[in-house]
């Protein structure tokens, strides 16, 4: 198992991840429009991603998806960890804590202030692994949407 940034023959399997995982949270989209969306973000550096890959065949098997920001409470720079998927072949191996891990690291060697990250209330698996990671239930802020 290795963790690293996609290169270009990664983006199909890459592409067919994040359906998956849009389909999880039962958003359906074309996968043109997401290949298009996902590929401008990371050949743009607006997006960080590091994919999970089974070394023996290259299959991806997970990815995270890290979105740079500045906070002006902590006068710097923080990193959005916006999406985390294993496909199910891969789940119960380690391979979503190493990603997040691998975000870590980088987060560190880049002195971001912190990381941030927010999951759906249902998801108990994904909560259980965020807690063991050290990271803190934010109880002080409360979050809203506005559809446009």
């Amino acid at each position: 198992m290795q963790i690293q940034e996609p290169l270009i023959q990664h983006f199909s399997q890459l592409t067919k991840l994040y359906e998956e995982y849009l389909m999880f949270y039962n958003i359906r989209k074309p996968e043109k429009e997401i290949s298009s969306f996902i590929q401008a973000r990371i050949l743009r550096r607006e997006s960080l991603v590091w994919i999970c890959i089974d070394d023996q065949n290259d299959e991806v098997l997970g990815f995270v998806n890290v979105y740079p920001h500045f906070s002006t409470l902590t006068l710097g720079s923080v990193w959005i960890l916006n999406d985390l998927f294993v496909k199910e072949s891969g789940r119960g191996k380690g391979i979503g804590k190493a990603l997040i891990l691998k975000v870590l690291e980088e987060a560190t060697k880049q002195e971001i202030r912190s990381v941030h990250l927010e999951t759906h209330h249902e998801n108990h698996a994904a909560q259980k692994l965020y807690h063991s990671l050290n990271f803190k239930l934010n109880r002080h802020f409360l979050h809203y949407d506005y559809s446009v």
